[in-house]
């Protein structure tokens, strides 16, 4: 399922539990033509806290990442290519018990 870069149109991301939280927003919109510049760019607007759920080792195996409401592998998430139409949602763990 990689697909070719539109181009700079903006890309609709939604963020869910701790990701929601550091960034204050549930919806926000990135220029970003991969998963891994979309992850690199939240970082950038939202400090080391976002990165470090982001890019943690273990946060990272359980960060779900679904790409226009399929559920994408972390091979899958490193190949697929984003256009300005999808929809990429990073959903955090909920933590409880």
């Amino acid at each position: 399922m990689p697909r070719a870069a539109s181009g700079g149109m903006s890309l609709r991301v939604i963020l869910y539990g701790i990701l929601r939280s550091i960034a204050g927003t549930k919806e926000l919109r990135l220029d970003s033509s991969t998963v891994s510049e979309a992850e690199e760019e939240l970082s950038r607007r939202f400090g080391p806290r976002m990165r470090e759920y982001l890019y943690d080792q273990d946060a990272v195996e359980s960060l779900t990442v679904v790409l226009n409401g399929r559920v994408l592998s972390k091979d899958e998430a490193r190949a697929a290519r984003l256009q300005g139409e999808d929809v990429l949602e990073l959903l955090s763990p909920i933590g409880g018990g």
